[in-house]
C-alpha cells in the first residue's frame, strides 16, 4: 500500500482493488539519493517486513505490519545489533538439610552492565543492571517463555539496587486490541542487591507442609535484568542469558 493514509479510505489503490493475485508479489525497492563515483563502493540495506493478524484480514494486520517495520528499524539503527540485557552469574547450590543455599558469582562483570538502543524514534535508550530473579520451575521442561505461566513457574526470589527505581512498566503490543497496553514487568522489593540467600520452601507444594525434601530434585532458573526508567516503550529488560 503505497499511501501514507488508511488503506481503508475510498479512492486509494489498494491490492485487493486492483485485483492482484495472492501468490502473484512484485517488488520496486529503491535507495538514495546518492552519489556513486567512479571506483567507489555503497552498501545498501533493503528490507521486506511482513505481518499477519489472526483476524480482520488486511486491515486487522497493519498495526502488526507497524510493530514489524518499527522493529526492522530499531534494528537497523543498531547496525542490527539487538540489545541484550545482563547475563545470569554464576550459580553455586549448597544442599543442607531440607534447604538450599545459592550463591552468585562473576557479580562485579554482571553488574557493571550497560547497554545503549536507539528505538525507532531515533531515542537513546540506557538500560543499566537493576536486579536479580530466581524461579523454581515445574519441571526440566520450562523455559523463559513459561515464566509468566504460575503452573510452569514461580518466582521465590527478587533483590534489586536499592534506588528509586521500583516499578518497570513495558509496553508490549496487543494483537488483538491492536496497540501497545501497558505492563507491569516488576515491582521489586528495593532492599539492596545480596548474592547468597537460602529457600527452604517448595513453591508447589501441595498442603500444609510446604518445606523442601531432602533428596528429591528441584528445579531453578536465574536471570539478572536491567532498567531504562526513563523508556516510553520498554523500562525492563531481562538478559536472554539464563543459568539453570
Amino acid at each position: 500500500f503505497p499511501f501514507d493514509t488508511d488503506p481503508n479510505c475510498p479512492g486509494n489503490w489498494n491490492e485487493r482493488t486492483a485485483g492482484n493475485q495472492p501468490g502473484d508479489r512484485r517488488f520496486l525497492q529503491t535507495s538514495g539519493p546518492f552519489t556513486l563515483k567512479p571506483g567507489a563502493v555503497n552498501k545498501l540495506t533493503v528490507g521486506v517486513v511482513w505481518a499477519k493478524a489472526s483476524t480482520g484480514g488486511a486491515e486487522g494486520s497493519l498495526a502488526l505490519l507497524k510493530l514489524a517495520s518499527d522493529k526492522a528499524q530499531t534494528l537497523f539503527n543498531n547496525c542490527f545489533n539487538p540489545v541484550d540485557g545482563p547475563d545470569a552469574p554464576d550459580v553455586s547450590v549448597q544442599e543442607l538439610d531440607n534447604q538450599l543455599v545459592f550463591n552468585f558469582g562473576d557479580t562485579k562483570r554482571i553488574e557493571n552492565f550497560l547497554d545503549t538502543v536507539i528505538d525507532e524514534n531515533k531515542k537513546l535508550q540506557i538500560y543499566r543492571f537493576e536486579g536479580y530473579r530466581v524461579y523454581q520451575l515445574k519441571d526440566g521442561t520450562v523455559g523463559t517463555g513459561d515464566l509468566e505461566d504460575v503452573d510452569k513457574a514461580r518466582e521465590v526470589f527478587t533483590c534489586d539496587i536499592k534506588n528509586n527505581i521500583i516499578r518497570l512498566v513495558n509496553k508490549p503490543f496487543d494483537a488483538l486490541l491492536g496497540q501497545r497496553i501497558p505492563k507491569v514487568m516488576i515491582d521489586a522489593p528495593n532492599k539492596g542487591v545480596v548474592h547468597s540467600f537460602a529457600l527452604k520452601d517448595d513453591a508447589f507444594a501441595t498442603g500444609s507442609n510446604k518445606s523442601l525434601v531432602n533428596f528429591k530434585t528441584y528445579y531453578y532458573l536465574v536471570l539478572a535484568y536491567a532498567a531504562e526508567p526513563l523508556s516510553t516503550q520498554d523500562q525492563y529488560l531481562a538478559g536472554r542469558f539464563i543459568k539453570r
